[in-house]
């Protein structure tokens, strides 16, 4: 995996327009993925425990039932074009996608919607637990996750890939997209370190998670499960 904090410098410091950006998101997967397992400030002398706590109360549930439905924008002018839209399982270990599909559906009348499995397969899964160290608390160290972000390929009727779908909102200030996880059981993980924030409350199966990053390099990253309003599904081409 690449490092995550050389990773989240790069990002905190880009201030380029939403194309650059799309592809910064490729390039950042391993930083991504840290971001899905992490939560909000807790007072230091708790992260020392591995119990659910009363901080634990203040989080928000990123659970949904795994229907992902995306109206694209002008997604009518890639009718013709975009056959299908599929997500490929990503190996942590190996930093690749490969052939083994998660989900696709067809592209049609503007948009596409997925419908995850109700669970990952076992073996792209991995443990929480190694995300431990100071400034983060896990509530349940031996929890399985499987992420990926907002990108979702295009393929063309021949069955090559043409570009990728996100979904994000943008401003001069700020960058948010959103992630999907899956998780095996119930887990909240929180805590803060010298470049982050994290606020996640995850429940068995899929859930949403937000990931803000700004271009003021003194703000800290912010990611939680607490739904964020106003993101847009966008189609990049290659």
């Amino acid at each position: 995996m690449k490092n995550q904090i050389e990773i989240a410098s790069e990002v905190n410091n880009s201030s380029s327009a939403s194309t650059e950006a799309h592809e910064t998101r490729k390039n950042v997967k391993g930083f991504i993925v840290i971001h899905l397992i992490i939560a909000t400030i807790c007072v230091s002398a708790m992260f020392t425990s591995c119990g659910k706590n009363d901080d634990d109360k203040n989080l928000v549930s990123g659970g949904f039932d795994g229907k992902i439905t995306a109206t694209v924008e002008n997604g009518n002018t890639y009718n013709s074009v975009i056959s299908k839209v599929v997500v490929f399982y990503w190996s942590e270990n190996e930093e690749e996608h490969h052939e083994d599909e998660l989900v696709s559906s067809n592209y049609a009348n503007g948009g596409f919607t997925l419908d995850l499995p109700s669970t990952a397969t076992a073996k792209y899964l991995r443990s929480i637990d190694y995300l431990s160290g100071s400034g983060i608390k896990i509530s349940d160290t031996k929890a399985m996750i499987y992420e990926f972000d907002g990108g979702v390929w295009a393929l063309d009727s021949k069955g090559d890939m043409i570009g990728h779908f996100n979904c994000y909102k943008e401003d001069d200030n700020s960058y948010t997209e959103i992630i999907f996880a899956y998780v095996d059981k119930d887990v909240t993980v929180a805590g803060s370190n010298e470049w982050a924030n994290y606020s996640l409350s995850l429940e068995k199966g899929w859930n949403k998670v937000y990931m803000t990053e700004y271009n003021d390099e003194n703000k800290k990253v912010e990611c939680t499960t607490k739904s964020i309003n106003g993101l847009k599904w966008y189609f990049s081409e290659w």
